[in-house]
């Protein structure tokens, strides 16, 4: 009775989002940026309904208690990146149902897959017989000499910054740092050393670590203007929130959440009058990657795949193109060509080699949460899914590799491996690792 019910709770909190969704873009977001390719088409009631159970099959599947760091990313993939790409794509399209409902369901399987993790048997992988204050040592000289790059390189900088006037200070940022050792530093701080100050604070309950964290993330806002960084203490603070100390009903909590942060966004607007809250949260987070997955669709099956010609095979690889593909899209739907239009991990996948591509890359990303959930079973749960949050969340706008490369998906990995944390009935105390 009490599963039947949860899975009630799922379905309402699913077809709630999509409504919320369908009306901030309808009403709010749609006619303020048709111009910029955010068009609607209406598209009909039978293409509405098709889209919303291909997005409510999976609760079919979906378990609401976690106990694995894999089940963590499949809820934020399920509800951030796959219900927007079910259902968003529909009002740029003028037959939603042409190939590009194959590519959805590809994008079923591959959630079935990334599903199926949390139950295959962990490798046997064994920790280091390391000191911990060792690794301590190492983390804390890891997280200063970050600080050192950045402040070396783009110098210190403490201010609010309004959301509106982030663009002059991101453009400095990226014209400053391209390419430069300090921008993979800002992100590796960001991603995974600030999230990990926070997460020891909340699990030790150690309120320094939590301020500390946050005010560092401040601080890489402040200097490079990027809104992801901006909402990244409430994201993850919020996980850690929907985890809890076993784990218990995650998705039934992370779906609730985004409803309420989406819905209230709505209700702010329209007290308002204006677009404001939706346009920050809910536009760039949600709605747009999910319109991004049509537009490459489209390009990428009018055009050539790049089979990563710009990326790890351009040694192998003739590339056809002069630009990245964020910057083709940006260029051929935006009409702008410094628009880099990051889209998520699927859509990028399409780009490099097509629907099997999808499929390839939904197997690595199975293959490294297996890794990360054999290596997690040695450590504290929370620090563990914490120290996956930001890289994880980068797929929503980023690809699988630049993810694992370079938003610390990788570094995630090798942390993990290297912290030993203790597992106590309360969760809620570390090992003198964290003392």
């Amino acid at each position: 009775m009490k599963l039947k019910v949860e899975k009630l709770v799922l379905v309402i909190g699913v077809l709630f989002y999509i409504v919320c969704l369908y009306i901030g873009y309808i009403h709010l977001i749609s006619p303020s940026y048709s111009y910029y390719s955010l068009i609607n088409l209406q598209p009909s009631g039978t293409v509405k309904a098709i889209s919303i159970i291909l997005a409510l099959i999976p609760i079919s599947w979906s378990e609401s208690t976690v106990t694995r760091p894999s089940q963590v990313v499949y809820w934020l993939l399920y509800i951030l990146v796959y219900i927007p790409t079910m259902v968003m794509p529909d009002f740029v399209r003028e037959n939603p149902l042409d190939g590009f409902f194959f590519y959805k369901l590809v994008l079923l399987g591959c959630l079935a897959l990334l599903a199926s993790v949390g139950k295959w048997k962990n490798l046997k992988i064994y920790p280091l017989r390391i000191k911990q204050a060792f690794v301590r040592t190492i983390l804390y000289i890891s997280w200063f000499g970050l600080f050192g790059l950045i402040f070396l390189k783009f110098g210190f900088h403490f201010r609010m910054v309004n959301f509106y006037d982030v663009y002059d200070i991101r453009a400095d940022y990226h014209e400053e740092g391209k390419g430069s050792i300090a921008a993979y530093a800002m992100n590796w701080q960001s991603k995974i050393f600030n999230p990990l100050l926070m997460g020891i604070g909340v699990i030790s309950k150690k309120t320094m670590f939590i301020v500390i964290g946050i005010l560092s993330q401040l601080i890489i806002f402040s200097t490079t203007g990027q809104k992801s960084i901006a909402f990244s203490t409430l994201f993850i603070l919020g996980v850690l929130w929907c985890v809890g100390k076993k784990g218990k009903n995650f998705g039934v909590r992370f779906l609730c959440s985004i409803c309420l942060l989406v819905f209230a966004c709505l209700v702010l607007d329209f007290l308002k009058g204006g677009i404001q809250f939706t346009e920050i949260m809910t536009r760039r987070l949600m709605m747009v990657p999910g319109v991004l997955s049509s537009f490459y669709y489209d390009f990428f099956t009018a055009n050539l795949h790049t089979h990563l010609g710009y990326s790890i095979f351009s040694s192998f690889v003739d590339y056809p193109y002069d630009a990245n593909p964020p910057f083709l899209i940006g260029e051929a739907y935006f009409n702008n060509l410094e628009a880099s239009a990051n889209a998520n991990l699927w859509a990028d996948a399409f780009s490099a080699f097509g629907l099997w591509g999808v499929a390839i890359y939904t197997g690595i990303l199975a293959l490294i949460l297996w890794v990360y959930d054999s290596i997690a079973k040695h450590n504290h749960f929370l620090l563990s899914v914490v120290l996956l949050a930001m890289p994880i969340w980068s797929l929503i706008d980023s690809s699988l590799i630049t993810t694992f490369l370079t938003h610390g998906l990788l570094l995630a990995i090798i942390i993990n491996y290297l912290l030993t944390a203790k597992k106590t009935n309360e969760g809620a105390k570390i090992n003198e690792s964290t003392t």
